[in-house]
Formats: structure tokens, C-alpha cells, sequence
């Protein structure tokens, strides 16, 4: 890389361009919830650079007016942090760059393998959706070349496979538009491939990532599994042997049949799925992993599926839990290969939402909010017709006791 367009992506440029790179979440703060990519720790993951050096420069950032710093409770961490953002004068220099970025002339490598070069601009014409300038530049550096091949989106042409297994049924979804922007945003990116989304019964895990999922079903392969009590590894992987084998990936199938006579192995299953999914562009969803409890084969073959993942070139895998289960660790999510989404209870504007259209009368909503909360499956109880509004409890499981058990 010449040394002009170094200077064009010096660490303080990288930092404008990667808070610039998720100004949709931010620009409305006050309603808003940004993700965590806006964090320290995510910014300098993001630009590929030390955190002491990161922190150093957002400092001189700072100081010169081209971003701001303010407390809150970011998109996937459980408590309040600092998160950085643009002024309008960081905006306007990261419109500048963006404009000299797309001027610049860069190698690329085709789909043939040959090398020419061609601006960024033009580039950005070609491939959907068009990663992050702070992924080009880092590709450049390790590569000195853009491989047109890692930079295509993973959507491919033809029939697909979909086995959506007992994925629930979505009819509406109240509240989540960030998190559903969020995550979808990741799966077409070449950001995390493994997502974990962690909330309590009923606050609505599945029914998000569904609502997300049912946009790529014309667009890629997708698998969803839903854990049982009682199920074992084997369950799981004999549904995904048969996805797998409808995508043309036999190795799974080929290992499960050969167990027949003889049990297979830890190191057999994680070839398998190497071999299987490496190349494969899909995405998988396992939902309620909390189910394995402590049952080490089961942890052992979400981990293999999980390491598959990180080291495939097309595939994303979310799992969906109600607590951490040891398949992922703190080191993953530092490395930038798994994220936590944690949902919370909706707030009193998806909750106003939801009991409109139950026909609640407004008069009541705060009341409602104020002693049930948000726990979307606690306010499908309200009834307009037989709910005495006048004496809701204060408490959720006397609530749900008269709202329930006493009707039976």
C-alpha cells in the first residue's frame, strides 16, 4: 500500500470511519440503543490495532471536537460503559474520506485468480454488501491484494436448502428493532460468525432471530434445530446430516453410518463437519441449548460445530440460550468470532405497542408497565374483556396465578 493511502487509513482515520460505519444505530441516542462495536475494546478490535494505541487516539479525538463520549448501556453488554460517536464535525471528515477512499486505486484478485487494479468506488458497484473500508484496508495490509472471492457475499445462486425443524411461527414482533437490525447486519457482514442470544423464558429469543432468519430463506441455506430434553448429540446431528447431504455435504452422513459399527470420535466428528462446512454458505440455528445442562458429549459437539464455524467461509451459526453453557468462551468474544446478544424486557414503547393492539384502554398502560414489566409471554395474559385493570398485583406470579391457574 503506497504511502498516500496509509495516511488516509492512519489509526485516527480507521477510528472515524468505524464509528461513521454504525452511525444507524446512533443517530437518534436518546432512543436508540448503540451496539457494543462503539465500545473501546470493540473499536480497536474493529481497526486492528492495540487497545493503548486505540484509547490514545479516541483521547485525541476527543480533544479536537471529532467525537463524543457518552454512558450508556450498549446493545449486547449487561451494564453501562462509555461509547464513542461522531459530531457533526467527525461526520463531515468521515464523508471526506470516504469520498478519498473511493478514489483509490488497490490490487485486486478475481474469481480467476488474475490481478489489476481498480478503485475502491467501482469495486463497491460490484459486490453486496460491500464490507467495512477498515476491512479493505486490513485485508491490504496482511495480502498487498482484495480477493474478490473472500469479499462476495456468501448468498449463493440457485435452489436452497431450508429445514426450519419447529422454528416458531411469526406473526408480529413488538420492540427489537435494533437487535433485529443488529443481527441481521451481522450475518451479511464478514463480522462474527457465531451469535448467541441469551434472555430469560419467553422474552421473545426465538421469535427475534426467526423474524431475522425468514429474510435470507430465498437468499441462503438454513438449518434450525430445536433442543429437547432428553435429546442427545446424536439427535441433532442426524438432522443436520440430512440438511447437510441437501447441500451437497455428505462427510457428516458418511461419519453417523460408519458409527454404526463402531462409536465415533471427538477428533472424527470436528473433521467431518470441517469437511462438511468449511465451503458450505448457510445458517444455522440451534435453539434452546441451555437443554444440555451438563451433558459433556452434547457441550463437546456444539463447541465442534462452533470451531466449524469460525473456520468456514460462508457459514453463521446463532445459538439460542437462557444462560452461558461452556460451548463458547470469554477468549471467543474477545477474538471477535462469537457475540452475546442479551435480551432484556421491552420497553414501555414496544409495551404501549402490544397492549394497543390487545385493545387495552391507554389510561392503563403505565400502571400495566409499571407492575408487570415487560416480559412480552406475562402481557399476552392480559385479557381486555376479563381482566380486572383496577386490581392488577404488583407481583408477576400472583398475576399470573389469577390470570391462569385460578381460571382453570
Amino acid at each position: 500500500m503506497a504511502k498516500g493511502q496509509q495516511n488516509l487509513f492512519s489509526l485516527s482515520n480507521r477510528i472515524i470511519l468505524h464509528i461513521d460505519s454504525f452511525k444507524i444505530y446512533y443517530e437518534e441516542i436518546d432512543i436508540v440503543t448503540p451496539p457494543k462495536d462503539l465500545v473501546q475494546r470493540y473499536i480497536a478490535l474493529g481497526v486492528g490495532a492495540k487497545f493503548n494505541q486505540v484509547r490514545a487516539r479516541l483521547n485525541e479525538l476527543l480533544r479536537d471536537g471529532y467525537i463524543l463520549k457518552v454512558q450508556t448501556r450498549p446493545l449486547g453488554l449487561p451494564r453501562a460503559v462509555p461509547v464513542y460517536l461522531l459530531t457533526e464535525k467527525g461526520r463531515k471528515r468521515a464523508k471526506r474520506l470516504k469520498e478519498e477512499i473511493n478514489q483509490l486505486k488497490i490490487r485486486v484478485r478475481d474469481e480467476h485468480g488474475r490481478i489489476y487494479e481498480e478503485s475502491i468506488g467501482e469495486l463497491k458497484k460490484r459486490i453486496f454488501p460491500f464490507p467495512k473500508y477498515n476491512e479493505i484496508y486490513l485485508m491490504l495490509k496482511r495480502e498487498g491484494v482484495v480477493d474478490i472471492a473472500r469479499l462476495r457475499d456468501y448468498r449463493r445462486h440457485g435452489v436452497k436448502v431450508a429445514h426450519l425443524g419447529d422454528s416458531p411461527v411469526v406473526t408480529r414482533l413488538y420492540g427489537r428493532d435494533m437487535e433485529r437490525i443488529h443481527l441481521m447486519d451481522g450475518l451479511k457482514s464478514p463480522g462474527p460468525s457465531v451469535y448467541v442470544v441469551k434472555g430469560i423464558a419467553g422474552i421473545g429469543k426465538s421469535t427475534l432471530v426467526k423474524s431475522v432468519v425468514e429474510f435470507f430463506l430465498n437468499e441462503t441455506n438454513i438449518f434450525w434445530y430445536t433442543m429437547k430434553e432428553g435429546d442427545t448429540p446424536g439427535s441433532l446431528l442426524r438432522e443436520l446430516a440430512s440438511f447437510l447431504k441437501k447441500c451437497g455435504a455428505t462427510s457428516l452422513e458418511n461419519l453417523l453410518k460408519a458409527g454404526r459399527e463402531r462409536p465415533w470420535t471427538l477428533d472424527e466428528l470436528k473433521d467431518a463437519l470441517k469437511r462438511d462446512l468449511t465451503e458450505l454458505f448457510a445458517i444455522l440455528v440451534i435453539d434452546d441449548t441451555h437443554h444440555v445442562r451438563r451433558d459433556m458429549n452434547f457441550i463437546y459437539t456444539l463447541k465442534a460445530i462452533k470451531e466449524a464455524t469460525i473456520n468456514s467461509r460462508g457459514l453463521k451459526t446463532i445459538f439460542i440460550t437462557r444462560y452461558d453453557v461452556p460451548y463458547y468462551s470469554r477468549r471467543d468474544e474477545v477474538e471477535g468470532h462469537v457475540e452475546i446478544i442479551h435480551l432484556k424486557e421491552l420497553d414501555f414503547e414496544a409495551v404501549q405497542k402490544l397492549l394497543r393492539e390487545k385493545g387495552i384502554p391507554e389510561e392503563y398502560h403505565e400502571t400495566i408497565f409499571r407492575k408487570l414489566g415487560g416480559h412480552p409471554q406475562v402481557l399476552e395474559l392480559l385479557r381486555r374483556d376479563t381482566t380486572d385493570f383496577e386490581k392488577i398485583p404488583d407481583n408477576v406470579t400472583e398475576f399470573v396465578v389469577r390470570e391462569v391457574i385460578e381460571k382453570l
